[in-house]
């Protein structure tokens, strides 16, 4: 039977069990003698019928995880905040064993109203995983591990792109930095955009010419990283 927040009292009389919820900014309790119900056995068991009943009517989920049901973001919405320079919001969670994740979604990629849908649908989802009893699957958790935390500085994004360029034998595209460390996020970020990342390396297509501008970059050493992950090393 579970017992989740139902606990025995019994230093002194009367005996019996106590129902303690605390949801929202709520506290529900209530307590059930044992005389009064006909025995220890029978008050529990009506403790047990009025905690579930009690949490049924109000929407706490009826769980052995812990439940939060207000907010402390800046958003409203438990779990979903947005970030101090308003480019994403943050979905934060915890699994089942306590672990912390988290997950961002770009207010420039879909728009603000979409991307706050967005991030509070994974919160959602994440949440309902945590509630029965799941954790973030391990392919997930290396994925996040394989996360490039450096911070590249322009001269040595230019120059990954110029090595890139020599290996392909044309102006590089995003597709080619999507499994690379740097990946093409790192450009975009740095530089506002594609486009601009290629304009300053000076690799436009009506000016490329690599056996003269990329000359001594022509065999760039690329080593595998985790997960397919690439970085090109710069000599």
């Amino acid at each position: 039977m579970n017992l989740r927040n139902i606990t025995r009292m019994e230093y002194q009389p009367p005996f019996g069990w106590m129902v303690r919820i605390q949801y929202g900014r709520k506290t529900y309790r209530k307590f059930f003698n044992d005389k009064k119900y006909g025995g220890k056995n029978l008050s529990l068991l009506a403790a047990v019928a009025w905690r579930d009943e009690l949490k049924k009517k109000n929407g706490i989920p009826n769980t052995t995880m812990n439940a939060v049901g207000w907010a402390n973001s800046n958003t409203g919405v438990v779990g979903v905040s947005l970030s101090k320079d308003k480019r994403q919001y943050i979905v934060s969670w915890v699994d089942a064993n306590g672990r912390p994740n988290r997950a961002s979604v770009s207010i420039r990629k879909y728009g603000k109203e979409k991307a706050f849908e967005r991030a509070c649908r994974i919160r959602k989802k994440m949440e309902e995983w945590r509630l029965n009893g799941n954790v973030l699957p391990d392919s997930k958790k290396r994925d996040q591990r394989a996360r490039d935390m450096r911070k590249y500085t322009k001269e040595e994004l230019i120059e990954y792109l110029r090595k890139m360029a020599a290996i392909v034998n044309r102006v590089p595209t995003s597709r080619d930095f999507k499994k690379t460390r740097p990946n093409y996020h790192k450009f975009t970020k740095t530089f506002g955009s594609w486009n601009a990342a290629i304009a300053a390396a000076g690799l436009r297509k009506e000016n490329f010419n690599p056996d003269k501008s990329l000359q001594g970059n022509a065999n760039p050493d690329l080593q595998a990283k985790e997960k397919g992950a690439s970085e090109i090393n710069i000599q």
